[in-house]
């Protein structure tokens, strides 16, 4: 699946909100509702697209940069998830940087539905706080990267840290940011909900004894 991120042609768009997590600021999707209809009214041609290749992760905002995640080839040939930072004035793309293997086991995508033709890709949608991205990846590591240039600040391995179980298509939930915290789900007995530290990555609570089988 190919997904086009479009820009009206239209002033009042770099005046919206910043669109920080999945659902956006309120995790309602409506604050920006009333000025994406207008936008859609007024018929205007994009002003640029571009192409984000495999996956299904939508897309976060902040201060005139969107970032997603994708899946490419590295120079290797081996087909890495990537989370990549876009300049929303022009699409062009400042930064990515190579997370784990895209690897999907065929449970979707390209072994999926009849009228799905676009492959497999990363499912999760990156959150931004400030200067900070948090990604969680399909292999369940949560990665706190610098929105200026992609470099890792920190990360966790849900799985081997904290006693995570994958889901059958891989991880497909985001991370949620309140109060300081990155939130991500996915962990083992009695932390199945894991609250992280946005600064320092250290677990501030866990809880939940929802596990898989």
């Amino acid at each position: 699946m190919q997904k086009l991120l479009f820009l009206c042609l239209l002033p009042s768009i770099f005046l919206c909100a910043d669109w920080p997590q999945y659902h956006g600021p309120l995790l309602d999707k409506s604050t920006e509702a009333p000025l994406l209809n207008q936008i859609s009214s007024l018929g205007k041609k994009p002003l640029w697209t571009t192409s984000t290749p495999l996956g299904f992760s939508s897309f976060s905002t902040n201060q005139n940069q969107a970032f997603t995640l994708i899946a490419e080839e590295d120079e290797d040939g081996l087909l890495r998830e990537v989370c990549i930072a876009l300049d929303l004035r022009t699409g062009r793309r400042l930064w990515q940087i190579q997370l784990g293997r895209a690897s999907y086991g065929h449970s979707g995508g390209n072994a999926g539905t009849s009228n799905n033709s676009g492959g497999d890709g990363p499912r999760s949608t990156p959150s931004v706080s400030k200067d900070r991205i948090f990604v969680y990846d399909s292999e369940m590591t949560l990665h706190c990267l610098s929105s200026k240039s992609g470099k890792v600040i920190w990360a966790v391995d849900i799985i081997s840290e904290h006693d995570g179980k994958n889901i059958t298509w891989k991880n497909a939930s985001s991370p949620l940011l309140v109060d300081g915290l990155v939130i991500v789900c996915g962990g083992g007995k009695d932390q199945s909900m894991i609250g992280f530290d946005q600064t320092t990555g250290k677990v501030r609570w866990k809880s939940g004894a929802e596990t898989l089988t």
